[in-house]
This record gives structure tokens, sequence and C-alpha cells, in this order.
């Protein structure tokens, strides 16, 4: 059998992550983080195979920030981003 993937998922929004949470806690090991802060602290600890990252986080360029720091442990990433239609236009 094969080992089970150890996977990072950081969105500020708590619905979105217990979305994550519910298609993909049987493919691995599911760490979950809601800011910047939680994320450095889970990619200082672990090693993670998949970061699932939202780059809307709410401080400036933390999304980006993270996803900058998982590929540095060569983890596989996707990006998640959504916006209001009212902030948009």
């Amino acid at each position: 059998m094969a080992s089970k993937l150890n996977i990072l998922a950081v969105d500020d929004d708590e619905l979105y992550r217990a979305q994550i949470e519910l298609i993909l806690k049987d493919f691995g090991n599911l760490t979950t983080c809601s800011s910047q802060a939680e994320a450095f602290e889970a990619l200082e600890s672990q090693q993670f195979d998949l970061a699932i990252i939202d780059l809307n986080l709410p401080d400036e360029l933390a999304g980006f920030k993270v996803l900058a720091k998982a590929k540095l442990q060569n983890a596989h990433v996707i990006v998640l981003s959504s916006e209001d239609a009212e902030e948009i236009f």
C-alpha cells in the first residue's frame, strides 16, 4: 500500500478549509492553517508533498510568501484564489 501524502491547506476562510478537509481527508495526513504564521510554523516543522494555498490571505502578499516557502520544500502546489464580484468591479 502506498504511503499517504502530507498535505498542507492554507485558507483564511473556515468554510473553504472545511471543504478541503472533507475532500482530501482520505488521501493523506492533512494539516490546515488559516494564516501565514500558522502555515510557516507547519512548514518549518514538517515536510509536505502537496500544498493548497489561498493567494488572497489577509496580510499583503501572505499567500505568495507561503507559496514560496512551500516551493522550497519541492512540494506540489495548488493555488486558490477568489474575489467577490463587487471587489472585481
